[in-house]
């Protein structure tokens, strides 16, 4: 929890200095104040998140397999087929 808190401090630190990061950050903020944001929360607490690690921890190893894998169950619900199609919008507009 201690390495979250760290993390999320560096992340705001390099913010103030960086425009696109901010930008990011505020479509972010924005998006979980929506209807979309408290849905996608719902998901990556119901194991979402966990999906999403596993797929980033079978990448890291090289196993691209495991890592469809991963991302095919959290694909094949709506909710988490919808989740994941916000997150890669998010993404792009940065």
């Amino acid at each position: 929890m201690a390495a979250d808190w760290e993390a999320m401090m560096k992340l705001m630190i390099r913010a103030k200095q960086d425009p696109k990061l901010a930008a990011g950050l505020e479509r972010l903020g924005s998006l979980m104040e929506s209807e979309e944001g408290a849905a996608l929360a719902r998901v990556m607490a119901d194991g979402g998140s966990d999906v999403l690690k596993a797929a980033s921890e079978a990448m890291l190893r090289g196993d691209k397999a495991a890592a469809k894998a991963a991302l095919a169950r959290l694909l094949s619900t709506k909710e988490g087929a919808a989740a994941a199609s916000k997150l890669a919008d998010l993404v792009s507009r940065g």
